[in-house]
């Protein structure tokens, strides 16, 4: 789906680009920061990463979702500010794509994606922050001299706002830097806060997408199809913060692994689509049902029976035949059950 196609269906109200002095100008990098309701967190966030020491030309997108906390006012005063490197789109929330009964910021998020044109992305919610400013160079630079790479990352901290609290584990368990072979992040935790990667290799949006939340699962999955994803340590960690009002954070518990499966859902069909290698896809897909899922049968009051019945159909293609057969007769009686 191109960009006009996206916009006749989804676009109910036009999204306003503020002024700035940008236009004609294609940076290396872009930075996409994505943001709603953030008025307390949006400063610390966008100038964790004004203060980026940089030898080439990078641009802040940000997309504001109509935001009714200051954010937007906030966002606004920081563009006028710095007309040479800000960008906003300043969206409505008219144009809310409605997902499992909730607001989301699919369209907020994906509109942005189409107005890049830089080498680079690099991505960061309005609520996160960066705390090294060669964050940006160091990232870039290993993919400017590394071409059979297509993405890299750095450590996250996990900062809990109700506690203000730092996790004492970092997000990722990394003690050094590495290089993960083509097909070997689906099993990595990692904070999408952290990553730089190479624009143009995979399309941006199709309708298929519609109802998945987890934009970062489907992009990393199509990404490493690509090449090699580069883990560099000596950059200090950033700040993935959680509290209820962040979009993946505010999840309870089984919300969270009901969208990853359905995400995984989706690229394992667009892997088929693709011919591309599906056996570890097959084995996270697996593990995550068995050991997130099952264990919370009453998740199955929003999870579709026929969907049960296509992740049973990837395990027979796994040869978990006896598993697939097990879950199936077990969660459906469950699932009838509840929804008597």
């Amino acid at each position: 789906m191109d960009f006009s196609e996206f916009k006749k269906k989804y676009s109910k109200v036009p999204v306003v680009e503020h002024p700035n002095n940008r236009e004609g100008k294609v940076p290396l990098v872009t930075v996409k920061v994505v943001t709603y309701n953030h008025v307390n967190y949006i400063k610390q966030c966008l100038d964790s990463i004004l203060i980026q020491k940089t030898n080439f030309d990078y641009e802040i997108l940000i997309a504001e979702d109509d935001s009714n906390d200051g954010t937007r006012e906030i966002c606004i005063k920081y563009a006028k500010k710095h007309p040479d490197k800000i960008r906003l789109l300043l969206n409505s929330r008219e144009n809310n794509i409605i997902i499992n009964g909730k607001p989301s910021g699919t369209f907020n998020s994906v509109y942005a994606n189409f107005c890049i044109h830089s080498k680079y992305i690099a991505f960061i919610e309005g609520d996160d922050y960066w705390t090294d400013e060669t964050s940006l160079q160091k990232r870039v630079d290993f993919l400017e001299n590394n071409p059979d790479h297509v993405l890299c990352f750095h450590n996250a901290k996990l900062f809990y706002e109700d506690t203000k609290e730092f996790d004492k584990k970092l997000k990722s368990s990394f003690d050094k830097s590495q290089t993960l072979e083509k097909n070997s992040f689906k099993n990595v935790t990692s904070a999408t806060l952290t990553y730089v990667y190479r624009n143009f290799l995979v399309d941006i949006f199709d309708k298929e997408m519609l109802n998945i939340i987890s934009g970062d699962t489907i992009l990393i999955a199509k990404l490493e199809n690509f090449g090699k994803i580069r883990y560099i340590h000596e950059i200090k960690p950033g700040v993935y913060r959680i509290h209820n009002k962040g979009i993946h954070s505010s999840l309870n518990y089984n919300s969270q692994k009901l969208a990853r499966i359905t995400a995984l859902i989706y690229i394992y069909e667009y892997y088929q689509k693709k011919g591309w290698h599906i056996d570890l896809l097959h084995e996270n897909l697996f593990n995550l049902y068995i050991n997130k899922i099952v264990n919370h049968a009453q998740i199955l009051k929003k999870f579709r029976i026929k969907d049960l019945i296509k992740v049973c159909k990837h395990f027979y293609a796994c040869n978990q035949k006896f598993y697939a057969v097990k879950i199936f007769t077990k969660n459906l009686r469950i699932s009838l059950k509840q929804n008597k």
